[in-house]
Formats: structure tokens, C-alpha cells, sequence
């Protein structure tokens, strides 16, 4: 069993977790505000994508409060929290809203603003956690010219640092709430994608999206057009300006088969599109994708695929995730919930605070089974599993007597603290010998037989082990007087209670303990 063979347990509980928690972490606010795009820079282009304001019958016009998509003629997709009844205390219905197509909200004509006669927002959306945040609305009349398609192609793992172009009127100072009403674009990598959300990182590029650029979309070029691939939904920063920390982001691809049944409009078929489904299985013969074909992992499973990625490959973790069960999805949540609620990152024994805080979800995520095996009998099993199969190492660990899953931890736990920074393994085997010996000899009971022989099964041999007690091992077999070799590789060159002698001429003697022996 090497180095890289580990136990899944909490102890190396999810290498992901930090990161795919980190934006949780953050005071998430939604980013509806009359008060563009931090850093990004005015435009005039991008006609489809516009904002939403108000023209209130007693008041006038009262500019804009959110940014839309026209994805259709008659339909605009925006996020379901710009729809809410009250936006700077005025009711807001239909009848006021208007969409705003140009450069400054600020400054309309009258030909730019166009009537509003429906809202639809998404009938699942939570306005406490911002879950579902995606609505419709619909235009009197149809708009002539360009439209965005939204994406179909479904989001994984390897979207992780896609630049996308967001474009909206929202503030370019969240600090103070200034500069809102100016068109602006600018350009935001992804940070991560979970299941019906994906975040953005505004400190890759300086930009971020802010204070009335909810609705607006995350748009990605593909054959000369462009794409919606997400509505802005929150901003949260730990400090400083709160639009330049992590953006939250409504995944359109999820709610594709929901806008469609709104405006009538298709959607491709999968045996077309090969990347609208997460995995192959997940295309139906209808043309659409049930992804939940794809969803086999559970939360031990989902633990043991990230330990499984490369230090910091958050497209791994975001892919191991994302294959996770709903209720293995659930369980991990847990345990990453209760790390932030209980500061366990920041914790100087995070082991500890785990242990103390967590252990509950823990032990759900990773439920006690137990079988009929030694704990030799787990070691040779795991040792003999294909290298990287950490199912098949978590398997053999399950069919351990408890008594055999505490010896092999606490094992395998004194290897990694006397030795895992070795990487030989002729040197690794030295130190866990002179570093480990009471764990292995616990594990792995030597039968202590006699060295001068007899107590060893045919085509085994007693010999003295790294720790300094008497154990049988496969032997050649090769008889007193043969000759032997002093350096055998997988075996004891000499049969039972016989001795490799070099000075002899390496030939097997007796093993002589004293001159009686002999």
C-alpha cells in the first residue's frame, strides 16, 4: 500500500470544501438598486440587453432599477428579485415598468422606452435565500432587431475561468452607490459552478457587477453570436467594496425547459447537442436531458472523487459535486455549512473543530459499516485494489471489524505524521518501520515462530522483522547447503530455519541461536 492510499475520512475531509464553500461565506445581498458594472466601460452596444425603470403616473419617470435580456421579440429575461411589489417604496406592476433600450438610463426619449404588460417569475423562487432568482417579462408590443439565445449547453466543471461579458446600469462605485444608469460591459471569470448558480470573481480582473445589475446576463460568445448564461443575482465581498468581491449567478442552461414553456419557443435536442446533458446517459430519446443519470455519488463518494483532484483544481471539485446524489449533495452541504457556521477554516486545529463541532454531519456523510475483517485482511484488500480506486479502498475499509477500522487508522494516521513527506519507497518503508512498529505489529500480529524453525506452513520461512519480532514470510525454499541470494526480492531466499550465509560463500546454514542449536 503506498503513500497515496488513503483512508476517506474527515481527517482529509473534502479538498474542495473551503473552496466551493468560500463564496457562501460571503454577505451575499441581492443587487437590485437604482444606483453599471464596477471597472467595466461605457458602451452603447449590445442592443438586447437593456434596463429596466419606472414611469410612475404621479411621479414621472423615475430611471432604472434593474438590467434585462430581450431573448425574444416580446420576451425580456431578468431576475425574479427585480420584480418584487415594492422598489423604493413605489408598487411595482407591469403597468410602470419600462424597458429601456440606449447608453443612459438617465436620459431617455421617449421612442427608447418600450410598455410592459406581464411579469413571470419563476414560481420555486425563495426571496430569503435568492434560490431561483429568474423571471420574464413580458413586452406590449415586439422589439425588431438582435435578440440573445440563452445557453443550453450544460455547466460543469470545465466552465471554471470562462471570462464571461456582463453588461448592465447598475453603479460603478458600491461603496458609495454612484454612477448607475451608464451602460457599461466588462469581462468576469467564473469561479465556480453549483447546481442551478454559478459565481464569478470580480477580483480576477478588477471588475465586478453591482447595485443594478441584477437581471443583467453573463453572455458568452460562441460561432460569432452571443449567449445567456447567467442573471446577476447577489454581490458579496468580506470587505471593502461589496461589488468587488464574488457575484452570485442564476445558471440559465437550468432553466432552459422553464422559459421555453413561458415563451414558446424549442429547445435542441440532446442527440443533436451532445453538451446540453452532464454525462451521455442523460439524454432521453425525447431529445431532453435527465440529469439526474448522472447523479450516482454519494457524500463519502463525492468526498473520495475530490481527494482524488489536484490541490486547488476547483473544476474537479466542481465536477465531483455536481455528480454527487441530491441527498449526498445535502449531506455535504451540511458538513460545509457547519464548518462556516462554527469558523472551522479559520480554526487553528481544524481537525479538532470538526471533531467537536461537526461530528454528527460527519457521521452521516460517512455512516459506520463493518464487516468480518481483520485488519490485515483490509490492508491486503486495499493493497490489492487498482491505483487511484478509492471506491474500492472505502469498500475494503467497510468490511473491517470496527476493532480492525480503528487499528488501520490509527496506522495509517502514524504513517502520515512520521512519514509522509517521503516520497522513496525504500526510505518510506525504513521510517514507518522505526517510526510505526507497535501500529503495524497491532494491525498485522507476527505469528513471533521460532527462528530456528518449525513453526512456519510449507513454503514459509521465520525471519526477524523490521520491528524486532519473528514473523513467516515466503520463502525459495532452498535447502541447507544450496546456494542462496543475500538480497531476494520477494522472498526469503532460504527455506525454514535456515540462514543466507555471505561468509560461507552465500550458500543456506542453520540458523543457529547458540552452539546447541548447531
Amino acid at each position: 500500500m503506498t503513500t497515496s492510499q488513503r483512508l476517506p475520512s474527515y481527517l482529509t475531509l473534502l479538498l474542495g470544501l473551503a473552496l466551493l464553500s468560500s463564496c457562501a461565506s460571503e454577505d451575499a445581498v441581492p443587487i437590485q438598486a437604482r444606483q453599471p458594472i464596477v471597472g467595466g466601460t461605457s458602451t452603447s452596444g449590445y442592443s438586447p440587453v437593456g434596463a429596466l425603470t419606472i414611469m410612475h403616473p404621479g411621479w414621472g419617470y423615475l430611471g432604472s432599477f434593474c438590467t434585462a435580456t430581450q431573448i425574444d421579440g416580446s420576451w425580456l429575461l431578468t431576475a425574479a428579485h427585480c420584480l418584487e411589489t415594492d422598489v423604493g417604496g413605489v408598487a411595482l406592476t407591469p403597468g410602470i415598468v419600462r424597458f429601456y433600450q440606449g447608453s443612459d438610463a438617465d436620459n431617455p426619449t421617449a421612442s427608447s422606452l418600450h410598455e410592459v404588460d406581464g411579469f413571470y417569475v419563476h414560481p420555486s423562487y425563495n426571496p430569503g435565500t435568492q434560490q431561483n432568482d429568474i423571471a420574464l417579462v413580458h413586452l406590449t408590443a415586439p422589439l425588431a432587431g438582435a435578440t440573445y439565445a440563452i445557453n443550453t449547453s450544460a455547466m460543469g466543471g470545465s466552465w471554471v475561468g470562462t471570462d464571461l461579458r456582463y453588461v448592465g446600469y447598475g453603479v460603478n462605485d458600491g461603496i458609495n452607490e454612484t454612477g448607475g444608469g451608464i451602460k457599461r460591459v466588462g469581462d468576469i471569470p467564473i469561479l465556480q459552478v453549483n447546481l442551478y448558480s454559478y459565481y464569478s470573481d470580480a477580483s480576477a480582473n478588477n471588475v465586478g457587477v453591482c447595485f443594478g445589475d441584477s437581471g443583467g446576463p453573463g453572455l458568452l460568445q460562441s460561432g460569432g453570436s452571443w449567449y445567456v448564461v447567467g442573471i446577476n443575482s447577489t454581490v458579496g465581498s468580506g470587505s471593502g467594496d461589496p461589488c468587488l468581491g464574488t457575484g452570485s449567478h442564476t445558471r440559465v442552461d437550468q432553466y432552459a425547459a422553464w422559459i421555453t414553456s413561458i415563451t414558446g419557443g424549442s429547445l435542441p435536442s440532446c442527440s443533436q447537442d451532445p453538451n446540453m446533458c452532464y454525462c451521455q446517459a442523460a439524454c432521453q430519446a425525447n431529445g431532453t436531458c435527465d440529469n439526474q443519470q448522472c447523479e450516482v455519488l454519494d457524500c463519502a463518494d463525492i468526498n473520495i472523487c475530490m481527494n482524488n483532484c489536484g490541490a486547488n483544481d476547483s473544476a474537479c471539485f466542481t465536477d465531483c459535486y455536481l455528480q454527487g446524489t441530491a441527498e449526498g449533495r445535502a449531506q455535504f452541504d451540511a458538513i460545509t455549512q457547519c464548518a462556516l457556521d462554527n469558523n472551522c477554516y479559520d480554526a487553528a486545529d481544524y481537525q479538532q473543530c470538526m471533531t467537536t463541532y461537526c461530528q454528527p454531519e460527519i457521521d452521516t456523510c460517512f455512516p459506520t459499516t463493518t464487516g468480518p475483517l481483520t485488519c490485515e485482511q483490509v490492508y491486503d484488500c486495499m493493497a490489492a485494489c487498482p491505483s487511484g480506486d478509492q471506491v474500492c479502498v472505502n469498500d475494503c475499509y467497510g468490511d473491517g471489524t470496527a476493532v480492525a477500522q480503528t487499528q488501520l487508522s490509527d496506522m495509517l494516521s502514524c504513517f502520515d505524521t512520521q512519514c509522509g513527506s517521503i516520497s522513496d519507497p525504500a526510505q518510506w518503508q525504513d521510517c514507518v518501520w522505526n517510526g510505526c512498529a507497535t501500529e503495524i505489529e497491532t494491525c498485522m500480529p507476527p505469528a513471533n515462530c521460532d527462528i530456528t524453525g518449525g513453526d512456519c506452513a510449507a513454503g514459509e520461512a521465520c525471519y526477524v522483522t523490521p520491528g524486532g519480532s519473528t514473523d513467516c514470510y515466503s520463502s525459495d525454499g532452498n535447502q541447507l547447503g544450496d546456494g542462496c541470494s543475500q538480497s531476494p526480492t520477494n522472498s526469503l531466499s532460504c527455506g525454514d530455519g535456515l540462514l543466507c550465509a555471505t561468509w560461507e560463500g552465500n550458500v543456506c546454514v542453520q540458523f543457529c541461536m547458540d552452539d546447541l542449536d548447531c
